[in-house]
Parts: C-alpha cells; sequence; structure tokens
C-alpha cells in the first residue's frame, strides 16, 4: 500500500510540474491581441507609410498555427488589397508579409 501510494505521488507531482511548464510557455507566447496588433500596425508604419490609413480598418486576426495572421477588412464594395502580416507565436516577430492591390 505505501508503494502504491509513493507512485501515485510521484506520479501527481510529474503531471503538476509539466502543467507548471506548459502554462509557462503558453504565456510566454504572442497570445495578446493588443500586442499583435501593435506589432502588425508599427510594421506597415515602417514599411508601407502610405497606407498607414489601412489601420482604421476592421481588423481580422486569425489562428494559422504555429502563426497569426493579421489583416484589415475593406468596406463592402471597395476595391484594393491590405496587407497580411504574419507573427509567429512564440517570438512574436514578424515572419511574412503578403500585400495586395
Amino acid at each position: 500500500m505505501y508503494l502504491y501510494r509513493c507512485r501515485v505521488a510521484l506520479i501527481l507531482g510529474l503531471v503538476l510540474f509539466a502543467s507548471a511548464c506548459l502554462a509557462n510557455e503558453e504565456r510566454a507566447m504572442c497570445a495578446e491581441r493588443e500586442k499583435l496588433l501593435a506589432i502588425a500596425a508599427e510594421y506597415i508604419k515602417k514599411t508601407f507609410p502610405h497606407s498607414a490609413d489601412v489601420l482604421q480598418l476592421e481588423t481580422v486576426v486569425l489562428d494559422a498555427g504555429n502563426s497569426w495572421e493579421v489583416t484589415y477588412e475593406l468596406p463592402p464594395m471597395t476595391a484594393g488589397g491590405t496587407p497580411v502580416i504574419t507573427i509567429d507565436k512564440k517570438t512574436c516577430q514578424v515572419i511574412k508579409v503578403l500585400r495586395y492591390q
């Protein structure tokens, strides 16, 4: 009986340790919407200064697995395009940018 309790305590300890590590890793990810929008806005202002007015449009954030895709929605019946900025979830770095017209 003593050996059984020791095993249960050991397994419980390992599970708690693993879940704490996972929680820390998730917190380190770039998961806050405000941070994503700030990164995308800064990139647009630096790279496409003449397109900064796109920041006034509705923002669309899509989960793409290991990254986030930030883009902007044009009003109905509007011709044109907006940038699609891909941001890595772990490093919060811009990894790809597409610009449609």
